[in-house]
C-alpha cells in the first residue's frame, strides 16, 4: 500500500495550491486597483417591515453591474448604473419585524466579481398594543382638581402636577404635586396650580406654573428650590407676567427652558443660575417645549381664537417661526398644517410630532399627516409621547389613548364627554397619562 503514498501527497497538494490560488485571484476585498473607488454601503433607514439601502457608484466605470444579496442568498438588486449616478439606492420591502439581516453587494467587472462591501440591519419590533390601565381619581366632588403634567424616570419615580382641591372639606389642603413609586402616592403642597413638569433623574425635577403663573420650582434631591420670575425685568427689560405653561430641562443639566401665554420664553443657566427672557416673535399660546441640544429647542402653541396654531424654533441665537397652522382647512390642504398645535415630542430632531386637530409627523424638511384613520372617532388630541419609532403614545378629549406600534394605530380606553386626558408619559413598559373628569383630576397607569 506504499506506493500511492507518493500520488496522494501529490494529489493534495494539487488541491491546496488550487485553492489558494482561487482564494487570490478572487478575493471579496481586493486592493484598490487605479481608476476605481471602494464601495460605501450602508442603510439610511430602517422601519418594521423595510429598509433602504445605498451605496457610491464607481463612475470611472460604465461596465460595472451590481448584484445585491440578501444574507448571501436573495437577489435585492442585480443591473448596470449609469456613469452620471454616483449614489444609488434600493428598498428592501420584503422583511418581518424584529428580524436581523445581512446584504452583501458586489461590484461586478466582465463577469467576475470584483470587490464587495456588508451591511448588517435589524427592522423594527412591533410593540405589543395589549396595555391594561388603572384609574386612580384625586380630589373631592365640587372642587376643582385636575392634572397637567407627567414626567417619570421609572416606573418607580412618577411625578404628576396640577392641583388636588380638598379645601371645601377636611384636611382643608391644595396639593399641587403628586409622586407614585409605581404603589403608593405622596403628595407636595404648592404655591397654587403647577402646570407643567420635566426631569432629568430622581434628583433633578423641575415644574412651573403656580399662583401668578410665573413660578419655577426647583425638586433637587429631596429639597425644594423656589424662583419667582415674576416682575424680572431682564435683558429684554420687559416684566415676566404670562402664565408658564411648558417646561423642558436638559440632559446635560446646563439648561432649562420654560414657555407660556403670549408668547413668553424663558431659560435658566444653570451654571450661573440666572434667568433670561427670550423674545419668540409671537403672540402665540406656548404650551409645549422640548429640545435636543442648546442650539435645537422647540415650542409649540396656539392663537388666541383657538384654531391655529404655530411652532417655533430655537437655533442657539434666536427663535423663528416653522409652521403655522389655519383654520378652517383650505380647498388644497395637502402641504398646509391644519389647526392648533398642542402636543409636542419626538426622539430626535428629525421625528418629531405634533397633536391638536391632527396628527403630525415630521420627516427630513417635510411634515407629514399621521392621523389615526378607520379605528372609530377621534377627538381633539391634547398631546403626544413619542418613546420609540414604535411605541408613539397620543391622548385626548373623551378619555382617548392611541398606540402606533410601528406599523398601525390602535385604540385604548373610553370615557364621558367631560373627561379629557391632557398629558402622556411612557417609560420601559408602562404609559402614564393625566388629566380630569369634570371636577376631579384623573390618573391612568398602562401596563
Amino acid at each position: 500500500h506504499n506506493r500511492f503514498r507518493p500520488i496522494a501527497f501529490v494529489t493534495l497538494f494539487f488541491f491546496v495550491t488550487l485553492g489558494l490560488f482561487c482564494k487570490k485571484d478572487n478575493p471579496i476585498q481586493p486592493p484598490a486597483t487605479p481608476g476605481h473607488t471602494s464601495i460605501t454601503f450602508q442603510a439610511t433607514f430602517t422601519s418594521v417591515r423595510w429598509c433602504r439601502l445605498q451605496w457610491t457608484n464607481d463612475s470611472a466605470a460604465p461596465s460595472h453591474r451590481y448584484l445585491i444579496l440578501r444574507d448571501n442568498r436573495d437577489t435585492i438588486f442585480n443591473d448596470t448604473i449609469p456613469v452620471n449616478d454616483s449614489v444609488r439606492t434600493v428598498q428592501d420591502t420584503a422583511l418581518l419585524p424584529g428580524t436581523s439581516y445581512s446584504y452583501w453587494i458586489y461590484r461586478i467587472v466582465n463577469a467576475e466579481r470584483w470587490d464587495s462591501a456588508k451591511v448588517l440591519v435589524t427592522t423594527l419590533t412591533i410593540t405589543n398594543p395589549k396595555i391594561t390601565f388603572i384609574e386612580t381619581i384625586f380630589g373631592q366632588s365640587g372642587a376643582n382638581s385636575y392634572l397637567r403634567g407627567i414626567w417619570a424616570s421609572s416606573p418607580t419615580d412618577v411625578w404628576m402636577c396640577g392641583i388636588i382641591d380638598s379645601t371645601n372639606a377636611p384636611p382643608f389642603t391644595a396639593y399641587s404635586a403628586v409622586h407614585y413609586d409605581g404603589k403608593h402616592f405622596k403628595y407636595y403642597r404648592g404655591d397654587g396650580s403647577f402646570e407643567g413638569v420635566s426631569g432629568v433623574d430622581s434628583g433633578d425635577v423641575w415644574f412651573c406654573g403656580c399662583t401668578g403663573g410665573t413660578i419655577v420650582y426647583h425638586y433637587s434631591n429631596g429639597n425644594w428650590i423656589f424662583y419667582n420670575l415674576s416682575g424680572d425685568t431682564t435683558w429684554l427689560g420687559r416684566s415676566v407676567t404670562n402664565t408658564l405653561v411648558g417646561i423642558w430641562a436638559s440632559p446635560d443639566k446646563k439648561w432649562v427652558y420654560a414657555v407660556g401665554s403670549g408668547g413668553l420664553a424663558v431659560r435658566l443657566n444653570r451654571l450661573t443660575d440666572k434667568w433670561e427672557q427670550m423674545y419668540t416673535y409671537t403672540g402665540f399660546g406656548l404650551r409645549d417645549v422640548i429640545g435636543f441640544s442648546e442650539n435645537d429647542v422647540y415650542a409649540s402653541g396656539t392663537g388666541v381664537d383657538l384654531h391655529t396654531g404655530i411652532l417655533i424654533h430655537y437655533d442657539g441665537t434666536k427663535w423663528s417661526a416653522v409652521k403655522q397652522g389655519t383654520w378652517p382647512p383650505p380647498p388644497d390642504s395637502s402641504e398646509m398644517l391644519i389647526g392648533e398645535f398642542n402636543g409636542l415630542n419626538g426622539i430626535s430632531s428629525d421625528s418629531l410630532y405634533m397633536t391638536g386637530q391632527e396628527v403630525y409627523k415630521k420627516s427630513g424638511s417635510r411634515w407629514l399627516k399621521v392621523t389615526p384613520r378607520n379605528i372609530g372617532t377621534i377627538t381633539y388630541m391634547d398631546d403626544v409621547y413619542a418613546q420609540a419609532w414604535n411605541r408613539v403614545f397620543v391622548c385626548g378629549d373623551y378619555l382617548m389613548t392611541l398606540l402606533w406600534n410601528g406599523e398601525k394605530w390602535y385604540r385604548f380606553n373610553g370615557g364621558p364627554a367631560t373627561a379629557r386626558l391632557e398629558r402622556i408619559f411612557s417609560i420601559g413598559n408602562d404609559v402614564y397619562e393625566v388629566g380630569s373628569d369634570g371636577d376631579r383630576a384623573i390618573f391612568l397607569h398602562g401596563n
